[in-house]
């Protein structure tokens, strides 16, 4: 039954997800279009949000969950790129961000059950107790990663000497240099002028030169 359960819920998590990604994408592109990279990113997300609580909520809470995550999904994609922080493909946003609100929805969502020993959340209970356990998960496990990517980070610099990319990878983004079919990017939200008066011989770069002028004729004509 708990299986059951947590399939349907999962399902309906995604489902509501993706139009959350629709509507988002939609009014994004001043309802022109809709970015089918963003309704991935979003579905993965919804996946993610869902989780924690898929055993332990009804259908109409994953609904309210996985449309959530894809907003958590979308936002966390701005931020990071208003930081200039290169996620290529979304993994901070679906993995970090969702799974924080996941942890946070048990504390909200939880239906009391006495079989599993499961006081519920502070949507049923009026009680904080389990949303400050799950919050204190969150915190902890956040620092466990932050911890154990540190000193994994500092290993590999040590034995590899440096683990930067190139001026070009940095300049254009890993969304297109390693991941060129996965890109959420805007053409446009490239450093283009830098680009375009770039001295260096790359291949890749010299492609893009050439896709940036393209583009820049067609919206002339």
């Amino acid at each position: 039954l708990a299986a059951s359960k947590a399939a349907v819920n999962t399902a309906v998590a995604v489902a509501f997800g993706i139009f959350g990604s629709m509507f988002i994408s939609l009014h994004e592109n001043k309802w022109g279009y809709i970015n089918i990279f963003d309704i991935t990113s979003a579905s993965m997300g919804a996946v993610v949000g869902i989780t924690s609580a898929c055993a332990y909520v009804n259908p109409w809470h994953s609904a309210i969950i996985g449309t959530i995550s894809s907003f958590v999904t979308w936002y966390s994609i701005k931020l990071l790129q208003r930081f200039k922080i290169d996620d290529p493909i979304d993994a901070v946003p679906v993995h970090f961000s969702c799974s924080i609100w996941g942890m946070l929805a048990v504390g909200l969502f939880a239906v009391p059950d006495s079989e599993h020993d499961l006081e519920g959340g502070l949507f049923y209970t009026g009680s904080f107790r389990l949303l400050g356990v799950q919050t204190l998960g969150v915190v902890a496990i956040t620092a466990w990663g932050c911890l154990a990517a540190l000193v994994f980070g500092v290993v590999i610099t040590l034995v590899f000497k440096s683990v930067r990319m190139s001026e070009e990878a940095e300049m254009l983004g890993l969304g297109l240099t390693d991941y060129p079919s996965l890109h959420n990017y805007n053409l446009y939200e490239l450093d283009t002028e830098h680009l375009l008066q770039s001295k260096t011989d790359s291949q890749l770069v010299e492609q893009m030169r050439a896709l940036i002028a393209t583009v820049e004729r067609l919206e002339k004509q």
